[in-house]
């Protein structure tokens, strides 16, 4: 599941409670927007009590609510959101973001596999099918 680094936590609290909407947020909402297979693009928003969901997944760690909803859990295995404060500027960072989806690694052979279950294929009458002369 995401990781936070101690400089993301840190400017993530300070974001909250700086914050001077009427509607204090809760917490923070961590997105993931799948573009492609390939391609997911992430962000964060502030997170009001009216737009928790029952099927949020909730990471709680100081005092800091993060917030991902069912859909998108699934892209924030093994990621570390993180904060570079560096000369070439500042801002939060997903690291670890994976480039290929479980689903698509592996040889061709395994995704073919995957793809035409064996009993489908036993199913087929090959046999009854001869090769042009």
């Amino acid at each position: 599941m995401l990781q936070v680094t101690e400089s993301a936590q840190q400017k993530l609290l300070e974001a909250l409670n700086g914050n001077n909407e009427k509607e204090k947020p809760t917490g923070i909402r961590v997105l993931a927007q799948a573009r492609s297979p390939f391609q997911v693009q992430y962000g964060l928003a502030f997170v009001s009590p009216k737009t928790i969901k029952d099927s949020d997944t909730v990471i709680t760690m100081n005092n800091l609510n993060l917030y991902i909803d069912k859909d998108s859990t699934r892209y924030f295995e093994e990621v570390t959101l993180d904060f570079e404060d560096g000369s070439s500027g500042s801002g939060f960072k997903f690291l670890n973001v994976p480039r290929v989806p479980k689903e698509y690694k592996g040889t061709l052979a395994e995704k073919v596999v995957q793809i035409i279950s064996p009993a489908m294929a036993v199913s087929l009458p090959w046999s009854t099918y001869a090769a042009p002369t």
